[in-house]
């Protein structure tokens, strides 16, 4: 069998891949934003909406979100939201929900990029809440992650709440 070959006919074609300028690379928008990202245990920085194809991107400094088309890697707008933190999407993505510093809950349209109402801390339940993250459930409720540190600190909230956002709307 060291000598046994075989032999049949094959055809082959080679077509060239279209890449188009970003696709492979990483483009650095300017912001001028001045958040220590890495020095802060937040996981919430930036989400994406894919009906809009847009990233939300909060920045507490400045007391904003940037919001970045994908498709063109370009700013297209900035949402004023003070101490902006933690954001999330609800499943259906019709409300983006940011935490702030100073506790507030912000909900905002990710299409009009507008604030369609501000929570204050104080009214949060029964006895107020400062929502620094938010975490959006897929029933709709939040969950706010408190002030950073603390005995009790799992990834960086001593304290934590669910809070059904739809009995506070019908109040």
């Amino acid at each position: 069998s060291g000598s046994l070959t075989h032999a049949a006919p094959i055809s082959l074609t080679v077509q060239g891949v279209v890449v188009h300028g970003s696709i492979g690379r990483t483009k650095y928008v300017r912001t001028d934003a001045v958040t220590e990202y890495g020095y802060d245990i937040n996981s919430q920085w930036v989400v994406y909406h894919p009906e809009t194809n847009r990233f939300f991107v909060s920045d507490p400094a400045y007391n904003r979100i940037s919001v970045f088309d994908a498709g063109t890697e370009r700013q297209v707008g900035t949402i004023v939201v003070p101490g902006a933190y933690g954001i999330d999407l609800t499943p259906d993505g019709s409300i983006l929900y940011a935490g702030t510093q100073v506790g507030d809950v912000y909900a905002i349209d990710p299409v009009t990029m507008t604030v369609k109402h501000r929570y204050l801390a104080s009214g949060i339940g029964p006895y107020g809440f400062n929502g620094l993250t938010v975490h959006v459930l897929a029933d709709g409720d939040l969950v706010l992650l408190g002030s950073a540190g603390g005995i009790a600190s799992v990834d960086g909230s001593s304290n934590f709440a669910v809070w059904n956002i739809a009995i506070e709307l019908l109040a």
